[in-house]
């Protein structure tokens, strides 16, 4: 009778570790970890109108620095802009010696781009402005503008380009205008012509990483470790109570 019981024990003991070695420690992981960091930028580029061409620039540096290894491998970069921009045109001049026309133009360049890498990230199209009057009979005086322009866009890096932003690098913002400007039939003595944009906004940086798999044991193959210690507790106890030299009682045959 001992031995039978034995023998079940020990079957449900190598069952028990069987099963326990099959399930695995299954790999879960926690949800990507995200960091972000926003920059604000504004810039702003006027310039006056003379005989000939005009050309005039602003540019702002935005840094970022949020790479970090120990939170996992770095999976893509976001870069989100929300930005308004404009662009004006005036034409506006005096002259005493006699009947005049001017005509002006005003073309506007904005651009980001990755300083450590050569991607271009935002672009606008040029904001083109032109404008003109003719003196009645000395001063004439015109202005041409965008409004307010909502330009909103969103970037993003994957590898292999994701290695420009492993480590500190920087946006380069840059306004550019050129704005040309001609005087007909006479020359212009009082000249007050000018132009100018504006761009205001943030850009706000995402990280995206996948932490690393950490094995972590099922509830399941836990269970199993658990039965199978019971078991060999019960075995060795009865072993203990029933030695295996010991006779059955002929009475109870």
């Amino acid at each position: 009778m001992t031995s039978k019981r034995l023998g079940k024990a020990s079957k449900l003991i190598k069952v028990s570790l069987f099963v326990a070695a099959i399930l695995v420690p299954v790999a879960k992981t926690a949800n990507a970890a995200l960091i972000s960091h926003s920059e604000n930028f504004a810039l702003f580029g006027s310039g006056e109108v003379a005989d000939g061409d005009t050309a005039i620039g602003e540019n702002n540096l935005l840094h970022f620095d949020l790479y970090n290894a120990s939170l996992g491998d770095l999976t893509d970069v976001t870069l989100r802009l929300d930005s308004r921009y404009s662009a004006d045109l005036r034409a506006q001049a005096l002259s005493t010696a006699g009947p005049f026309s001017i005509a002006a133009a005003n073309d506007v360049k904005f651009s980001a781009t990755l300083s450590i890498g050569t991607a271009s990230l935002f672009s606008l199209t040029p904001a083109s402005l032109s404008t003109g009057c003719a003196a009645d009979p000395f001063f004439c005086s015109s202005t041409q503008t965008t409004g307010n322009i909502a330009f909103d866009e969103v970037f993003t890096v994957l590898a292999p380009s994701l290695d420009d932003f492993k480590g500190v690098g920087q946006f380069s913002i840059r306004v550019e205008e050129l704005s040309t400007y001609s005087a007909l039939l006479n020359d212009v003595e009082f000249d007050f012509s000018s132009f100018g944009a504006n761009w205001a906004g943030s850009i706000a940086v995402t990280y995206t990483y996948m932490p690393t798999l950490v094995p972590v044991p099922e509830t399941s193959t836990l269970s199993l470790f658990a039965l199978g210690l019971g078991i060999i507790s019960v075995a060795t106890r009865r072993r203990r109570t029933f030695p295996s030299n010991m006779q059955a009682d002929p009475l109870s045959v």
